[in-house]
């Protein structure tokens, strides 16, 4: 899996970024300037969806929370970043179109 920034940087998740995998999970951020970072992300189930939370070099790295829909989109949720201490939430939106 890769993820692509405005500016073009490329980064890269080795084998997969472990979103939806129960439990412990590792993997590998490969960043656009070819640093690689080993992170390990712990996800549980939740009455309304996900709580996850990230492990990397220097401890805890974010932790994260999605309501999920009946088919499994994320709906709203929120993302902490430890490094920094920002918060920010998330809300799907679905247009009607005609």
């Amino acid at each position: 899996m890769r993820s692509v920034s405005a500016d073009g940087g490329i980064t890269r998740y080795e084998p997969h970024r472990c979103a939806r995998t129960f439990g412990a999970c590792s993997y590998v951020i490969v960043h656009s300037d070819g640093f690689r970072e080993t992170r390990k992300r712990v996800t549980r189930e939740t009455a309304p969806g996900l709580a996850w939370k990230d492990w990397g070099l220097d401890g805890l790295v974010a932790t994260g929370a999605p309501e999920l829909d009946r088919f499994g989109a994320a709906k709203t949720g929120w993302r902490k970043g430890h490094a920094g201490g920002a918060k920010t939430r998330s809300r799907r939106l679905m247009p009607a179109l005609r």
